[in-house]
């Protein structure tokens, strides 16, 4: 359940928002698991990860910082072939 979630979350400790939705609109409907979609306080996506990914990367949490703070988000990635998923649709 949603509150199971939400307690384990709490007893980590971990600064996080556990949102729970009956349905999905399309843009989150993936074939990957995990999938993780990082939204801005606009409520846009700005990153969409298919399965496994690294967050403790520097870049990574680099990113996620310059997201917290309102900065404009460059790719977190490097590589032009390591390029972020897109988002299904």
């Amino acid at each position: 359940s949603v509150e199971t979630v939400r307690n384990y979350v709490k007893e980590k400790g971990w600064p996080m928002t556990v949102l729970w939705a009956g349905s999905l609109p399309p843009t989150f409907t993936t074939e990957g698991i995990p999938a993780t979609f990082i939204i801005s306080p606009e409520g846009k996506i700005v990153k969409a990860e298919m399965g496994a990914a690294d967050w403790n990367q520097a870049s990574v949490v680099s990113f996620l910082e310059k997201d917290a703070s309102g900065t404009p988000l460059p790719s977190p990635r490097t590589s032009a072939k390591d390029e972020p998923t897109p988002v299904v649709r």
